[in-house]
């Protein structure tokens, strides 16, 4: 019912299960907060877009590694917390979407790799976690 739907899914974290398993109690489709546009190439940019309300203090993490780690009512990091960066961080503009950028070196050890990224948002004092992306570098 919710093929290639962003969803909210709410529910409850079951312990010892590895990978981590939910007990979904709620799902509810969402509009896509963020994601990683195009593909990304060595030698080129990595592009980070966030959509929320004008103002908003958005922080974008990337990494190589998945991960789980609840955070309470902000959500979900979905990027491995010991190996995620900060890479960028920007104010929504008016417009309602940021778009930013970051540089890929030209190393061709990178090609194949699969980054991932996330969005931290402040709004009105409130921090939410992103819906996460990821992208193959080409």
């Amino acid at each position: 019912a919710f093929v290639g739907q962003q969803v909210l899914v709410q529910g409850n974290v079951l312990a010892g299960a590895v990978p981590p398993h939910v007990d979904i109690t709620t799902i509810v489709a969402t509009p896509e907060t963020f994601e990683i546009p195009g593909n990304p190439t060595i030698g080129s940019t990595l592009r980070f877009n966030a959509t929320y309300t004008r103002g908003s203090l958005v922080v974008f993490f990337a990494g190589l590694a998945p991960g789980f780690q609840p955070v309470g009512s902000a959500g979900v990091f979905f990027l491995d917390p010991a190996s995620a960066q900060r890479a960028i961080a920007g104010v929504i503009p008016t417009i309602g979407v940021l778009q930013m950028s970051i540089n890929l070196p030209n190393d061709p050890a990178l090609i194949g790799l699969t980054v991932r990224a996330q969005a931290a948002i402040r709004t009105a004092g409130v921090l939410i976690l992103s819906n996460p992306d990821c992208k193959d570098i080409q």
